[in-house]
């Protein structure tokens, strides 16, 4: 059930990232195809499977829909069965799942490279204290670190002669710094070491090499701060 739940939430976590690139509402107007602007119905926006049905394709105007909707939608369902699996229903459930969704959100925004504006990578400091708040957690060295490990991984990244922008890797960097409790120092300066090499990545192969390292690295670390938790 809750992994069904987490496909539902992966479904609105695209829309969530696509239109955050744009600056628009994460809630009006509904959905609608990118290219043909024809709003979807709801056998369109059925997790994963819908994608399936449709072959990858707008139902109205046959335009590819990128793998990327079924994928995440996989990973939402697996972020919230997995939290539950763990944690169980106890008090650390919803906050493990939150985070985990929200350092999704974050990936995503890096990966794709398209936000400029530092609010999408802002407030997940304050929800970050809220869910420690709600689990009674304490404030780890990890709070003093996580914005200058944020802001060292934005710096390097921008560094070169094919610089990346600095909000994207500022936040995910902080996100990374943030999970040391649950993967331990190693997490942050692996992610720096890809920040500083991504400016010096040269032809759309390298790039595209360096973001699945960045992927598998960053899907590590989400995995180890659902199994193990990031309040001690």
């Amino acid at each position: 059930m809750f992994g069904i739940f987490g496909s539902l939430l992966g479904s609105f976590t695209n829309v969530v990232v696509l239109r955050m690139a744009e600056g628009r509402s994460v809630v009006f107007p509904p959905s609608a195809c990118p290219h043909c602007h024809h709003r979807l119905s709801a056998l369109d926006l059925i997790p994963v499977f819908g994608w399936v049905l449709l072959l990858g394709k707008c139902r109205y105007c046959r335009a590819p829909i990128a793998i990327q909707y079924p994928l995440v939608e996989l990973t939402a369902a697996l972020i919230l069965g997995s939290s539950f699996w763990f944690w169980g229903g106890g008090p650390r459930l919803v906050p493990t799942a939150a985070w985990s969704m929200i350092w999704l959100i974050q990936t995503l925004l890096l990966i794709r490279e398209e936000v400029a504006a530092p609010g999408p990578f802002l407030w997940p400091l304050g929800a970050f204290a809220f869910l420690t708040w709600w689990v009674g957690g304490a404030w780890e060295s990890a709070w003093t670190v996580a914005p200058l490990v944020g802001a060292a991984a934005g710096g390097l990244a921008t560094w070169g002669p094919s610089p990346g922008r600095f909000f994207p890797w500022f936040g995910v960097g902080t996100a990374a710094a943030l999970a040391i409790p649950a993967w331990g120092w190693g997490g942050p300066i692996v992610l720096l070491g890809l920040a500083g090499a991504f400016p010096h990545c040269r032809g759309s192969w390298a790039e595209k090499a360096l973001k699945g390292g960045l992927l598998i690295h960053l899907g590590t670390g989400l995995a180890l701060a659902i199994r193990f938790g990031l309040w001690s």
